[in-house]
């Protein structure tokens, strides 16, 4: 099963960290690429913290929305989230933090996930770990332009096979790099979009 993971040392103290990651409410303040956060269930157990919550991923009028469940253990301090509603087979990501000298936490964050299609597999790889790090650092111009062109081949691939839900999925994913760094294919990617009736009130699911 595909993998991506960051690692990352963090001057804040671990409780802190944690939660931050918890505040899912709040993650559209800061996030890469979070447009909305929604929470459905919040429950506070003695070992355990478990939540039901959708993220609306997207730049712009293009968005696109995922329902997970997390769950913190309070005993080993592992956050675990399983993606419950989405495009994949499967997608789970964990976050383990370790206390360091002097205030700083070693942060890591790991992603696995499955898609049907061998190719977009691969591609998945490069797009996740771009994420990943994304969000535990500042992003690079170089990487932005590969992952932004490589959604914009699988949305090509999608299209000549006339599966424009697929189509439209990755459109909207090269979108939101494109948005971000002002990149080349903006323009024909939007029109793609709109030619298959992906308007600003439009939300892929």
């Amino acid at each position: 099963m595909p993998k991506a993971s960051v690692k990352r040392l963090i001057e804040c103290k671990k409780k802190d960290l944690i939660d931050l990651v918890l505040d899912i409410e709040k993650y559209p303040e800061f996030v890469p690429f979070c447009f909305d956060a929604k929470i459905y269930e919040n429950k506070n157990e003695a070992d355990y913290i478990k939540i039901i919550a959708d993220l609306t991923i997207g730049k712009g009028p293009f968005k696109d929305t995922y329902k997970s469940d997390v769950v913190y253990d309070k005993k080993t301090d592992l956050i675990n989230v399983k993606n419950i509603e989405g495009p994949l087979n499967h997608l789970s990501n964990n976050w383990k933090f370790t206390d360091k000298n002097n205030g700083i936490t070693e942060v890591t964050f790991d992603i696995d996930f499955e898609i049907k299609n061998k190719f977009l597999n691969s591609l998945m790889v490069v797009s996740f770990q771009f994420g990943l790090e994304k969000i535990a650092d500042a992003f690079q111009k170089k990487q932005m332009d590969k992952v932004c062109s490589l959604y914009y081949e699988a949305a090509n691939y999608f299209e000549n096979k006339a599966d424009i839900e697929a189509a439209c999925f990755f459109y909207t994913q090269a979108l939101v790099m494109a948005l971000e760094e002002n990149h080349e294919l903006k323009e024909k990617i939007i029109y793609k979009l709109e030619k298959y009736g992906r308007s600003k009130d439009a939300t892929l699911n």
